[in-house]
């Protein structure tokens, strides 16, 4: 398969945030947790990506400009789950 490349300058349909403004958000959780976790999360359609690694730990990847949210949305999931937060990229 040959790759092309493309000489439009508009951002393809759907492009919002260059990876140059992501930002990462490490949080640790009870195993039995994430599946719980992942349900909430993807009812906040487009808020955030999220990535398991191994013993709890999962990483958020969000647009720069969203911060406050994913604060607010960790701050109201701790009600119901422990959550630990980790650093943030």
């Amino acid at each position: 398969m040959k790759l092309s490349q493309s000489t439009s300058k508009k951002a393809p349909k759907g492009f919002r945030c260059p990876m140059s403004q992501m930002k990462s958000q490490y949080i640790r959780l009870e195993k039995s947790q994430i599946a719980y976790f992942r349900f909430i999360l993807e009812g906040y359609e487009g808020l955030s990506t999220w990535h398991s690694h191994d013993d709890g730990l999962i990483s958020l990847s969000f647009p720069e400009g969203r911060g406050g949210e994913i604060d607010d949305f960790l701050e109201a999931l701790a009600m119901d789950i422990p959550i630990t937060l980790m650093d943030r990229d």
